[in-house]
């Protein structure tokens, strides 16, 4: 058997054994380990990534927040004045 025809009858015949074999199973976790994150290790990240995410929209909602405040304080001061622009340039022309 050469390798090709190895590595199909493998594709093939390793889901059955994986179902079937509860020790081969373990067999082939344990030496595949090193090769991906378990999931412990994926939870977590997937977690903390989730907590840096809300925590970043938190710090922008309260920005826009201030800002949104700034806009509308701006909008106050300057709805009854004749002439108001938005920039100290355009002001200085004026």
């Amino acid at each position: 058997m050469n390798l090709e025809a190895l590595k199909k009858t493998i594709r093939q015949e390793l889901p059955v054994l994986l179902r079937l074999d509860p020790d081969f199973r373990s067999y082939i976790i344990e030496i595949t380990r090193g090769e991906y994150a378990g999931r412990d290790e994926t939870q977590d990240w997937f977690h903390k990534t989730l907590d840096e995410m809300r925590v970043d929209r938190e710090k922008q909602g309260t920005k826009w927040d201030e800002q949104n405040r700034k806009w509308d304080e701006q909008n106050r001061l300057g709805a009854g004045t004749v002439g108001y622009t938005s920039t100290p340039a355009q002001r200085r022309v004026q």
